[in-house]
């Protein structure tokens, strides 16, 4: 059992709702988006997420999310904004969130952008590495 993980499909906040996507004891987290286009440097909507810890847990401090694997470098993150992606400023190739995360959504937004070196690709995925302190609460 994972203590934290991350949740697509729509999640709402403060809820917990959502598909389990995180997987296996590295804290990573696999999400996917359809064909892009780099002809003319396509990139998703915004992909709304949530991350919460298991029942009876809770972060101390921050927790840094960070895009990985081969495509990392096509994703970036950003916080919520009352339901909608932070600002065009508010995006970064990892997302810090300060305070506590705990047994309900903590949603973020992710997104992913073509390159005009590539053709089309249906399926573009990366994998997101938690880094946090968890513990009971």
């Amino acid at each position: 059992m994972e203590l934290i993980n991350i949740y697509k499909n729509n999640p709402t906040a403060g809820q917990t709702d959502g598909t389990l996507v995180s997987t296996g004891g590295a804290q990573t987290s696999p999400i996917e988006t359809g064909e892009l286009d780099a002809a003319i440097n396509e990139q998703t909507d915004p992909i709304k997420l949530a991350i919460r810890c298991e029942t009876g847990y809770q972060t101390t401090g921050e927790t840094t999310i960070t895009p990985v694997t081969a495509t990392a470098e096509r994703w970036q993150l950003a916080p919520d904004n009352g339901g909608q992606p932070g600002t065009w400023l508010d995006w970064g190739d990892s997302l810090v969130i300060p305070g506590v995360i705990g047994d309900t959504n903590t949603i973020f937004w992710a997104r992913v952008r073509a390159v005009d070196t590539e053709n089309p690709i249906n399926d573009r995925s990366t994998s997101l590495r938690i880094e946090t302190v968890v513990e009971e609460g």
